[in-house]
């Protein structure tokens, strides 16, 4: 039995292969027709073409020229196919009866949503992942680490924020003003419109500060400088995202209240005052409209003057250089006055401004440095109009000097009084002048402005820099006009007069009581 099974087997498989080799002969008589010696005859081919109506088509070839131009459609075919599709195909796969192609396959992205965009396409994001690397390698080799900055318009547009209205406070004289802009102004436009609305130059808005009223008030928030395209841009976004957070609250419905911001002059770090006094001063500087504490600001502007218009000319004293060539010499009116229009943005420090009426009064100023010729060497010696009376108190006493000497007498020293003397010698120095010895002081004795232009002038007496000429204007609305006009006043007096300090009242006293001594026992001489 096994036997027969065997031999059933060797025959079905013989049957197999001789079946095989049957079809395989017979494909091959299709393939390759007989050919005829004397004409030569083309094997016939089948080409498959791709088109819209039936993409597998079959077209025979009969003639020559026919299977000449399918062979070419069939190479062009070919060839874009195999650039479409570079893997190789198995031999065995293909059929050498027909040429089946295929066009290459089209992808068509499909559209993503705005989530799945990639980072880079994302206008919000300031770098690509990509990008990382370099980004580091810049940053580590340049000079700075300062990110370039664009215009808080710019910003907004590529944000795609609603553009908003913002409220500006500037000060203004003793009150302020209000004006509104967009948040996609920019930071010149900004300082133009508030330069108008102060009434000031834009080169002045170098030191200004904002606060916003929506801060918190406890504690006290610190103003926050304004001085470029970058702080400008900080302050836009500070309030974008306090709109949003009000607009986020009770599920999208929250309500943006009504805020502010308010613009004061920062002109430099203050140090910290203690005490009782120290909160006072910080208090007025932070007042509503005292646009960052006129006192406080007259008083650095009144410093920068004095260090700007110094003359080496005039030991250091703050000048003024007129057209003519000659200094005027400002005084302390002077120089509050122009710092007090400087804190109301009405002057600056390089023009001297009109209402110090340089003109008119450098004439007189003129006239008194003429009458003082020279100064004196201490403050003991007399000014140079009390010795010139020397020739005249020579003749009186029969002498011819050329030089003389005058000793200066003390203002409460007493003529001794014989005690053997008749009662004509007691009463002729005991006795108060004379009305004409006064008369005669007062025809000699000089102007108030000539005075007091000789005090500051004098190397002792105005050693201290008291600036006496700048009260000449204050004396003379008084009427007092000469030196004998001081002789009934007192310290006090001269305080409520002038509003000067102690020490300045008591050095004027002082000196006029001395000058006017000796400006009386000179004119005593000369009539005797």
């Amino acid at each position: 039995m096994m036997g027969s099974k065997n031999n059933q087997a060797k025959k079905q498989k013989k049957s197999e292969r001789n079946s095989g080799q049957r079809k395989q002969k017979k494909s091959a008589v299709e393939e390759e027709p007989p050919q005829s010696p004397s004409v030569p005859r083309p094997r016939p081919r089948r080409i498959v073409l791709i088109g819209p109506a039936s993409p597998t088509a079959r077209v025979p070839a009969n003639t020559a020229e026919e299977q000449q131009v399918a062979e070419a459609l069939a190479s062009m075919a070919a060839g874009k196919a195999a650039r479409a599709q570079p893997e190789e195909q198995d031999d065995e796969n293909k059929s050498t009866d027909s040429l089946e192609l295929t066009p290459p396959p089209v992808y068509v992205p499909k559209p993503k949503k705005r989530s799945q965009r990639p980072q880079e396409d994302d206008p919000r994001s300031d770098t690509s992942s990509g990008n990382e690397d370099e980004a580091g390698d810049n940053t580590s080799n340049s000079d700075s680490d300062e990110l370039p900055v664009s215009s808080p318009a710019k910003e907004a547009r590529t944000r795609r924020v609603k553009p908003f209205d913002i409220t500006f406070e500037v000060p203004y004289k003793n009150a302020t003003r209000d004006f509104e802009v967009t948040s996609t102004t920019s930071f010149p436009n900004f300082l133009t419109l508030v330069a108008d609305k102060m009434e000031t130059r834009k080169s002045l808005l170098t030191d200004i500060a904002y606060t916003i009223s929506f801060w918190p008030k406890t504690p006290k928030p610190t103003p926050k400088r304004l001085e470029d395209e970058r702080d400008w841009g900080k302050l836009i976004r500070s309030i974008e995202e306090h709109i949003s957070t009000c607009q986020k609250k009770n599920r999208g419905k929250g309500v943006v209240k009504s805020f502010s911001v308010r613009i004061t002059d920062a002109p430099g770090e203050q140090t910290k005052q203690a005490g009782k006094k120290g909160k006072k001063a910080a208090k007025d500087v932070d007042e509503p409209g005292s646009e960052g504490g006129p006192a406080l600001k007259e008083h650095v502007f009144l410093r920068g003057l004095e260090e700007k218009w110094a003359c080496s000319e005039h030991g250091g004293k703050p000048c003024w250089p007129m057209n003519n060539g000659e200094h005027y010499h400002l005084t302390d009116i002077d120089l509050a006055k122009w710092a007090y229009l400087i804190s109301q943005h009405k002057a600056i420090d390089t023009i001297i401004p009109d209402e110090l009426k340089v003109t008119d009064a450098a004439p007189r100023q003129r006239l008194a440095k003429k009458a003082l010729a020279t100064s004196s060497t201490n403050d003991s010696e007399p000014p140079k109009w009390i010795r010139d009376f020397a020739p005249l108190m020579g003749m009186a006493f029969g002498m011819a000097r050329a030089n003389p000497v005058l000793e200066t007498p003390q203002p409460s020293a007493q003529m001794p009084v014989a005690a053997t003397g008749s009662s004509r010698q007691s009463a002729l120095f005991a006795d108060p002048p004379s009305s004409g010895t006064k008369r005669a002081a007062s025809e000699t004795a000089p102007s108030m402005s000539e005075w007091l232009l000789s005090l500051d002038m004098d190397s002792g007496r105005g050693r201290h820099n008291s600036n006496f000429y700048g009260y000449y204007d204050t004396f003379a609305d008084n009427g007092i006009l000469d030196l004998t006009d001081m002789e009934d006043l007192q310290s006090g007096d001269i305080v409520n007069m002038l509003g000067c300090v102690v020490g300045t009242a008591n050095r004027l006293v002082k000196y006029a009581k001395a000058d006017l001594s000796s400006l009386l026992s000179k004119s005593k001489r000369a009539r005797i």
